[in-house]
């Protein structure tokens, strides 16, 4: 019985030691509120944005309404660009000049922060998102107000599940995040052989370049670097991420072309700009 028990005692320590070193360490220290709020107006097009502070950053408080070429209004509806902001394309998104001069498109690392800044990732979406406009029980406290409303998103026209291009208003807010991500999950089936997890990322001259196994142990190679996306969904009080591949990657298995089933290119998202003065050098990519 004596062993027994210094045997539960020994798996408790090492049960304790492992969540000790796997835990989380907040980026920055929690606030109560935001510490200031104001405007700014981007004289490319005279459009005056609300702005907030939160611990160390000043986001703007609004999406963006920037126009350019390859982006729209929710149902092309140019009054809703006014409340929502406009929808925009991967690659209108990562232009550096996309955001107005002093503002850039945020890195997930700076999302990490403002997440830790307001009480951490479980309760980041329920204290960012606006007070109205998500459905009675599904509203966000907007504690800080940084008021994330659900601005929803654009698709390709004629997929046969969707009833219109545009999707999400009042129940979904996705952001593009800056800089290409590792894509490490599980591609599609490729005949007889299913491809693993990233067994291997060397950096390539386009993108990351990650290295697949299959189920044989051959490895595949494959210019692959991925959209990261940042989601406030309706139900969740936690801010969610996810990876979208670039669709126009092609594998080579046994002499022949394999397609991943991608969209990333094929969507139009949000866009909210962060200022420079308390910029990250690099995303977090893990």
């Amino acid at each position: 019985m004596k062993r027994f028990q210094i045997v539960l005692k020994i798996l408790a320590s090492v049960f304790a030691t492992l969540l000790t070193s796997c835990a989380y360490t907040p980026k920055a220290q929690f606030v109560e509120t935001n510490s200031a709020e104001g405007t700014f107006v981007d004289t490319r097009d005279g459009q005056t944005y609300k702005t907030v502070t939160i611990g160390t950053q000043t986001w703007m408080a609004e999406n963006l309404k920037y126009k350019v070429e390859d982006s729209y209004c929710y149902d092309n509806d140019e009054t809703k660009c006014e409340k929502y902001g406009r929808l925009y394309s991967w690659s209108s998104a990562l232009d550096d000049k996309l955001c107005p001069s002093g503002w850039h498109l945020p890195f997930f690392e700076e999302w990490e922060i403002l997440s830790d800044a307001v009480g951490g990732r479980d309760v980041a979406s329920q204290k960012l998102r606006s007070s109205k406009g998500w459905g009675n029980e599904y509203n966000g406290d907007d504690n800080y107000s940084f008021s994330v409303r659900p601005s929803g998103f654009r698709h390709p026209s004629g997929y046969s599940h969707k009833k219109g291009e545009f999707e999400g208003m009042k129940t979904k807010a996705y952001f593009w995040l800056n800089g290409d991500f590792s894509l490490s999950r599980i591609l599609p089936y490729a005949g007889e052989h299913r491809l693993g997890d990233c067994v291997k990322r060397e950096f390539g001259e386009i993108g990351e370049c990650v290295e697949y196994a299959d189920a044989h142990g051959r490895r595949i190679a494959a210019n692959q670097p991925a959209r990261g996306v940042l989601m406030f969904e309706q139900k969740d009080s936690e801010i969610g991420f996810i990876k979208w591949g670039v669709k126009d990657v092609v594998i080579k298995i046994d002499g022949k072309e394999w397609t991943p089933i991608d969209f990333a290119d094929d969507y139009w998202l949000p866009v909210r700009c962060i200022s420079d003065a308390q910029a990250v050098s690099e995303s977090e990519e893990d």
